[in-house]
């Protein structure tokens, strides 16, 4: 098998800002949805904030789910989701490797975090500028795929993540 290496820019991109809460924890999220036609695949990188109610243990990091989509009449029908083995996110000011821990998780997705404040303060700064590359790689395949990213998510979404750190710290 060879290796290869894609570089994309996302013709399509979607920022909207979400939060959750239970019993036990609050999460401020800001999730990016790419689409790439050409390939056909959909991508959901997930930033997030969370801690638990008691305000003892805090959490930073993305989420990446890749799936392809299928059609039926020229048609999206749905999406299968992709297995991947591995996914980093730098831009110019971070960079994943060596800062935020874990890999693939048994939906399929990547999870990459950290308990550090310092480190997710970083991470959510250089997502929040817009300008960023998240890389990855799918399972059994040595070939990995970079979106390039160049535009900061809306006021708006920013605004909503920032009111929900504020409130959970």
């Amino acid at each position: 098998m060879n290796a290869s290496a894609e570089t994309l820019t996302p013709k399509f991109l979607q920022y909207e800002a979400e939060v959750k809460q239970d019993n036990v924890s609050k999460s401020c999220n800001v999730a990016l949805l790419l689409t790439n036609i050409p390939a056909p695949e959909i991508v959901n990188l997930k930033l997030f904030a969370a801690r638990t109610k008691q305000g003892n243990v805090a959490f930073f990091g993305l989420t990446l789910d890749v799936g392809d989509l299928a059609f039926a009449n020229g048609l999206p029908s749905k999406t299968n989701k992709a297995l991947l083995s591995k996914a980093s996110f730098d831009s110019p000011s971070f960079s994943s490797a060596g800062r935020l821990n874990g890999g693939p998780i048994e939906d399929g997705g990547v999870l990459l975090s950290t308990a550090d404040a310092e480190t997710g303060e970083l991470l959510s700064a250089s997502f929040l500028r817009g300008q960023f590359s998240i890389t990855f790689v799918r399972k059994g395949s040595l070939s990995s795929r970079t979106y390039v990213i160049s535009q900061a998510p809306p006021s708006d979404v920013q605004n909503q993540f920032r009111a929900c750190l504020a409130a959970v710290q």
